[in-house]
């Protein structure tokens, strides 16, 4: 009786990077009114899409929770999204070096606010 083997196939499927870059670019997006409403006016107004919010009025856990939030999501989406980029091209490349480097700030952002937050 003869044995059947089968091979293996060790390529990868590719997925596409649409999450990892859209959970990255949202915590950027997040970080960065954090930092605006943090560091902008006392009296300032953030205004997204006819919106107005008085900044003056937020609670002062508002742009703190946006910093440690946006470095959490900067950090797992382009973390993510450099693993992905490793491993299909099997080497380090600079985009994946950029997101590295990107993931490693969003871990910095959110360490520091969130023990600024703390105390």
């Amino acid at each position: 009786m003869p044995v059947l083997m089968e091979e293996r196939s060790t390529a990868t499927p590719v997925i596409g990077r649409t999450v990892e870059w859209t959970v990255g670019l949202v915590g950027v997006l997040a970080a960065a009114i954090g930092a605006w409403m943090y560091y902008g006016p006392d009296e300032g107004v953030l205004t997204i899409f006819r919106w107005d919010w008085k900044i003056a009025t937020l609670a002062e856990a508002w742009p703190l929770g946006l910093l440690v939030g946006g470095g959490i999501l900067m950090f797992s989406g382009f973390a993510a999204l450099a693993r992905s980029m490793y491993l299909d091209d099997g080497e380090t490349s600079t985009s994946s070096s950029f997101a590295t480097l990107v993931s490693s700030i969003g871990v910095v952002v959110a360490a520091i606010y969130g023990l600024i937050w703390i105390f």
